[in-house]
């Protein structure tokens, strides 16, 4: 399956026609071009209903990544809490289950919070690369209906690596290039590495297919190929300023 190949539904498509959020959550992963084409008319001038839809998604993803945060034992959180304090050369708290009971807390209510937060930021960057900097048709609440949607890829990826976690006694483990390249030195390529998650860029790819729907005229797979040079230009950049 590829972006290219999924079928848009007719121009004509009512507010009382809109599918599902389980449905389009399932079009982001089989048939985004059905999904954003749905939302370019949803979120288009006189329309209702659009914003409910993006929050929607962006509420899904967060309890997607927050059910992630929960799944993962008691223990795991205790190891994990345990080493970062000593590895910043702090003590052990006397009570370390009532610290490891406010990291699940956090960790089960943060991503209602970041989540949301994080997409805007996402959706606002690819807005400004593809129409203030390229010049595509599409507002921002647009890009953020694309976005929202999108993204829900890394919050399904996330869920799913939960049991990969736990085996590795690894909360922040993702599928990263650096799995297919066990032999690659560290360096700057291996940091780099780090910060391209796949899922997230299946994320991206589909941001920009979503940005080709949005503006009708311009190429999907020029359209994706600047939505994942955008991840690697921010991956690079995170490398360079963060060690």
């Amino acid at each position: 399956m590829t972006p290219i190949e999924s079928d848009p539904p007719s121009e004509t498509l009512s507010a009382a026609a809109a599918s599902s959020l389980p449905k389009r959550a399932i079009w982001a992963f089989v048939s985004p071009g059905r999904l954003f084409e749905e939302l370019r008319i949803q979120t288009g001038p006189g329309s209702k209903g659009g914003h409910f839809r993006t929050i929607g998604a962006l509420l899904l993803g967060a309890v997607l990544i927050a059910a992630g945060n929960v799944l993962i034992p008691v223990e795991l959180w205790q190891q994990v809490i345990r080493e970062q304090l000593l590895e910043t050369g702090q003590e052990l708290p006397d009570d370390l289950g009532a610290t490891v009971a406010f990291a699940r807390w956090a960790a089960a209510i943060g991503p209602l919070v970041f989540w949301p937060v994080l997409g805007t930021l996402i959706a606002g960057i690819y807005w400004l690369v593809f129409v203030a900097g390229l010049g595509y048709e599409g507002t921002f609440p647009r890009y953020l209906a694309v976005t929202s949607h999108a993204i829900l890829v890394g919050a399904v990826g996330a869920l799913a690596l939960t049991p990969l976690r736990i085996y590795t006694q690894d909360v922040d483990l993702m599928l990263t290039p650096l799995a297919f390249l066990p032999t690659l030195e560290a360096g700057f390529l291996f940091r780099m590495f780090r910060y391209l998650d796949l899922f997230n860029l299946w994320a991206s790819a589909l941001v920009g297919f979503g940005a080709s729907v949005i503006d009708g005229a311009r190429g999907a797979v020029a359209s994706v190929g600047v939505a994942l040079a955008t991840s690697l230009l921010i991956a690079v950049l995170l490398t360079a300023f963060i060690p």
